[in-house]
């Protein structure tokens, strides 16, 4: 009479086992869905705020001038001109400015170095 009883324990233990096992499956996959729509809804009020640029916004402004040829015009104060030759002036120094007078040889960082060569 145990060795019955304890074969029908087994039987509902194994069979209640694999109920919990399915029944954790299930509500992973439910967690897993419920995580992936927040995620959905999320990306959908987020595109909503996006403030894309238009097509006229990225275009490229339609006159561009320099201090020079602006001296033509009337309404530019002569202080204004000279500021705008100025800043272009030191633009172009800027541009023309020779990277290793700054920042020494290529030797210094490693490239070239004594120890390389040997």
């Amino acid at each position: 009479f145990l060795s019955v009883f304890f074969r029908e324990g087994k039987k509902e233990k194994a069979k209640i086992r694999r109920k919990h096992k399915l029944q954790e499956a299930r509500i992973a996959e439910q967690q897993e869905e419920r995580r992936l729509r927040q995620i959905d809804k999320f990306a959908k009020q987020v595109e909503a705020k996006v403030i894309w640029p238009s097509a006229e916004s990225l275009k490229p402004p339609k006159i561009k001038t320099n201090g020079k040829s602006s001296k033509k015009w009337s309404s530019a104060s002569p202080g204004t001109l000279d500021f705008l030759q100025e800043l272009e002036a030191k633009e172009q120094e800027i541009k023309q400015m020779d990277v290793n007078s700054m920042y020494g040889d290529e030797e210094e960082f490693g490239e070239g170095s004594a120890y390389m060569d040997e």
